[in-house]
């Protein structure tokens, strides 16, 4: 029950902790993508005192960031040139850029 109510919440996107733990997420995914690994460690460091606070499973609620991510940028659809901008451009985010630094 307590994992399905996370999920809503991060879904609905109701929390400011979640969205500040899926942007490091995403921001982190998206700097591994681009073959940039110590922006990607940084970006995830920054969700570990929000990740903390959770009271669900941490690998489900890692499952349900990962579930977002795939929603959210739909790469699956795209070929890999417009996957690849796609991802460019998360990169390049002002979100992402915020939280490499």
């Amino acid at each position: 029950m307590a994992v399905a109510i996370a999920a809503a919440l991060l879904l609905a996107g109701c929390s400011s902790n979640d969205s500040k733990i899926y942007d490091s997420f995403k921001c982190a995914r998206v700097a591994v993508m681009m073959n940039r690994p110590a922006e990607a460690k940084v970006a995830a460091a920054k969700a570990e005192p929000y990740l903390a606070q959770i009271k669900t499973s941490e690998s489900q609620y890692r499952l349900l960031l990962s579930q977002k991510f795939t929603d959210d940028l739909e790469l699956h659809r795209y070929d890999r040139n417009v996957a690849a901008k796609i991802i460019a451009k998360a990169y390049e985010s002002g979100t992402c850029q915020a939280l490499y630094n």
